[in-house]
């Protein structure tokens, strides 16, 4: 698309210009002024056409870049229509007077000759600046068009990406070794408990299932099932891991992508040293607008196995959502995952302001 623009703004304009004025000039041979002017002053035909070409050239680029600030004011998404009629009253009226001041700059004032120049190519100045403003709205629909979607597609794929990601993480063999194990051990010691244990996990299973088909979640239901989550591992490690949540300052009707804080407590656990020795303290806490996953770091001698995907799927899908960054922080002592917390309604308006910031940086990559 971008090659294809250049070509329409470097070559097309410029090559419609010369045929426009020069047909201009032959439909003039009907005048009688139009057919002494073509015999007596082909010189200044070449300037006027020449001058004509630098003129499209300049006032094209102007219009574009005007459209890429009217979009500031007018977002395509929600305002179209007075994008489409603000940039061509604007982009008409630049085209007819830097046209008429360059007429008269090279022909003079008050001259049958100037007169003659100007009505021969006002009408053409004029169907240019529509023309453009025509190509540079619908490029940009089909470009917005096909942005969305791609985005769509790509924000299924990543979601349900990260769908089975979680459930090969929970699914895994030693995962389910070790939930195996420890109900094995609960149901000897304490029945009640191995069958709170088995609720738990089903609980786990069931969320992963239920929020397959959504982009974003309450943080109230993401971290009823994170608990369940945490439950059984805390019953796995004992007293060694020693979990704290609060979330008392986070804003009411917010939620994040389902799943985020489960792939950031997989990490920990999984990258991290937990036993008497060593235990292993995991914070979970909200401010306002934002919810952290921290830990004490406490890396595994022998690290496993990692493909880095848990991170890169929470960034990818935030990306999607929002330009709100996910923030990874890592210090001596500690590692953390800071995530935003999104408005449930933030997916539709979110992703407008989004398309807007993409069409922006598109049209501004365009003008390049």
């Amino acid at each position: 698309m971008k090659e294809q623009f250049r070509f329409i703004r470097f070559v097309l304009v410029p090559l419609l210009t010369f045929t426009f004025v020069s047909l201009g000039y032959i439909l003039s041979l009907t005048d009688e002024y139009g057919q002494q002017f073509v015999r007596t002053e082909p010189f200044k035909i070449l300037v006027d056409i020449g001058t004509s070409v630098i003129y499209t050239l300049i006032c094209s680029e102007i219009s574009l870049r005007l459209f890429v600030w009217l979009q500031q004011h007018f977002p395509i998404e929600t305002k179209l229509k007075k994008l489409i009629l603000s940039h061509l009253f604007l982009t008409a009226f630049i085209w007819i007077d830097v046209f008429t001041l360059s007429q008269l700059l090279i022909y003079g004032y008050d001259t049958q000759e100037k007169v003659y120049l100007i009505k021969t190519n006002i009408l053409f100045a004029l169907v240019v600046a529509i023309g453009m403003n025509a190509v540079q709205v619908g490029m940009l629909l089909f470009e917005r068009w096909r942005e969305q979607l791609q985005e769509t597609e790509e924000l299924k794929r990543v979601s349900l990406e990260a769908q089975n990601e979680a459930l090969k993480q929970q699914i895994d063999p030693h995962f389910l070794f070790n939930s195996l194990n420890t109900l094995t051990a609960l149901i000897e010691e304490e029945p009640r408990l191995a069958t709170k244990f088995v609720k738990e996990l089903s609980n786990v299973y069931r969320y992963v299932l239920q929020s397959k088909d959504t982009s974003l979640i309450p943080l109230e239901d993401e971290l009823t099932f994170i608990r369940a989550y945490l439950y059984l591992h805390e019953l796995r490690f004992g007293d060694n891991l020693r979990v704290t949540i609060d979330t008392a300052e986070a804003s009411e009707h917010l939620g994040l992508p389902p799943l985020a804080l489960q792939l950031c407590v997989e990490n920990v656990v999984k990258h991290n040293i937990i036993s008497k020795r060593q235990p292993l303290s995991l914070k979970i806490y909200a401010t306002e607008h934002t919810i952290t996953v921290s830990n004490a770091l406490q890396i595994k001698r022998t690290p496993p196995t990692s493909t880095n995907l848990g991170l890169r799927n929470i960034r990818h899908r935030y990306s999607l959502l929002t330009p709100l960054p996910v923030e990874v922080q890592q210090t001596e002592n500690t590692f953390s995952v800071t995530l935003p917390l999104l408005p449930l309604k933030y997916e539709e308006n979110e992703r407008t302001q989004s398309a807007q910031m993409k069409t922006e940086s598109s049209m501004e990559e365009l003008a390049v």
